[in-house]
């Protein structure tokens, strides 16, 4: 099958959507590639069996999550040019991860 995802409401995107490809798992699921993050959330995404000739008619609801933080333009560096951060560990949680 030609699978794609359609993401709409993705800011980056014109003229308001992405289509991704996507992998049939099984008849009842599809893995969709998602567009890079950050982008607008919630989204609608739709899907199509056939390379966008025909696309579902009900949306399902996506919502993107941030699962780390950028250190960037945040302090202690010891090289700001280079993004190297100083990073402090507690001496008791040292001697217990050299100790396992």
């Amino acid at each position: 099958a030609n699978a794609s995802c359609r993401f709409y409401g993705v800011v980056y995107a014109l003229p308001g959507e992405l289509a991704t490809p996507a992998v049939v798992v099984s008849s009842t699921s599809l893995r969709c590639a998602t567009p890079p993050f950050p982008c607008e959330s919630p989204t609608n995404v739709l899907v199509t069996m056939d390379g966008g000739a025909n696309w579902s008619t009900e949306a399902v609801q996506f919502s993107f999550v941030q699962h780390f933080s950028s250190a960037a333009g945040r302090m202690p560096y010891t090289d700001e040019a280079t993004a190297e951060l100083l990073v402090q560990i507690a001496p008791a949680a040292l001697q217990a991860a050299v100790a396992a």
